[in-house]
């Protein structure tokens, strides 16, 4: 920011001691060379300082930079529980050394040197996969814990529109709309890389929201946010759950896992890549695989199943009993499907 001095006509710089500021003027310089770097730096910033410090950046004093090398390495643990990819959990932490140099240089009283840690091997695994029964199971149980609706409304509103932890926490009534039929909500957020993201939900899911207003705690927040909990409080739900669950570590369930749900029911009902691609808020059908199931059988897979010779009457040798429960045995999306051609059958008898 400039003034014009108009005793010399001179042009004076003014001087900010503002961390914010400074901040902004580190992300300036690398917009220059490129506007999507300064946008990931960002969004690492705020993420380091809102699970350190549970503050934005706008609201950063001094006193707020001080941190040792074990901070780091406790901020790198919860960055791989979270997302378990190590290419995503070393742009977080190069963000923060890249500031924290900058800030040194700029004659911060801070040793940038003493955050620094190795940086993680490049490898292509990625964090586990939800069933939608997994996912209700994980809100039911959220429940039980301190503010136990808030966390499950959360773990709902992510496995239902499959939009990030970021975006939710962020979330806000102004984002949420009711839609012109009346029928469901939009909520429209703004999700990763600045892009804007659109989902319905259900009127059941929109008054869950609307309750939390009501909770005792909600009432000393004035910024209209539906959700008041932290990442490291998210964190630590979601291990709480897994050790009730008794879910082995190697599936790497973390909260970014609710966001398979819906893109791999959208692919087991519908087949649709597409509309799976939608619903993960993709630019392009690799990116939504990434999130896709996997884990299917040898026994199941083609070359096995299309020379297996079934004859077309094979129902007709069931009982009545023995259909019913075979009915009832089919999960995930083809199970949704048969149910929906039965509601269709009922509703169109003469």
């Amino acid at each position: 920011m400039i003034r014009l001095n108009k005793a010399t006509n001179n042009i004076v710089s003014l001087h900010h001691d503002s961390v914010y500021e400074d901040i902004q003027a580190f992300l300036s310089k690398h917009e220059i060379q490129s506007a999507s770097t300064a946008q990931n730096y960002e969004r690492g910033i705020r993420k380091f300082f809102m699970y350190m410090k549970n503050k934005n950046i706008e609201d950063l004093k001094r006193e707020d930079l001080q941190f040792r090398n074990v901070d780091m390495i406790r901020y790198q643990k919860y960055l791989i529980d979270q997302y378990n990819k190590k290419t995503t959990v070393n742009a977080y932490i190069a963000a923060v050394l890249s500031l924290f140099e900058h800030l040194e240089r700029n004659e911060y009283p801070i040793k940038s040197n003493i955050l620094r840690l190795d940086f993680l091997p490049a490898d292509s695994q990625s964090y586990g996969k939800l069933t939608l029964d997994e996912a209700r199971l994980f809100a039911e149980l959220a429940l039980s814990q301190d503010k136990g609706l808030e966390k499950s409304v959360l773990i709902r509103l992510a496995y239902t529109t499959s939009i990030r932890e970021g975006a939710l926490l962020s979330l806000k009534e102004d984002n949420i709309r009711q839609s012109e039929c009346g029928e469901y909500y939009i909520v429209e957020v703004i999700d990763k890389g600045g892009v804007k993201d659109k989902k319905p939900i259900r009127p059941d899911l929109y008054k869950a929201l609307m309750d939390l207003r009501q909770q005792h705690y909600c009432k000393r927040y004035t910024d209209n946010k539906f959700f008041h909990i932290t990442p490291k409080t998210i964190s630590a739900m979601m291990k709480k759950i897994r050790n009730q669950l008794g879910i082995p570590e190697h599936r790497n369930i973390v909260f970014h896992s609710l966001k398979t749900v819906a893109i791999n029911w959208e692919l087991e009902t519908t087949g649709d890549i597409h509309r799976a691609k939608r619903q993960g808020n993709h630019k392009n059908v690799n990116t939504t695989m990434i999130y896709a199931n996997n884990e299917i059988g040898m026994e199941n897979m083609a070359g096995i199943q299309m020379e297996n010779d079934i004859k077309e009457d094979i129902f007709e040798e069931l009982s009545r009993e023995e259909l019913i429960s075979l009915l009832k045995g089919i999960k995930n999306g083809l199970g949704y499907q048969v149910r929906s051609a039965a509601r269709n059958m009922i509703a169109n008898r003469a």
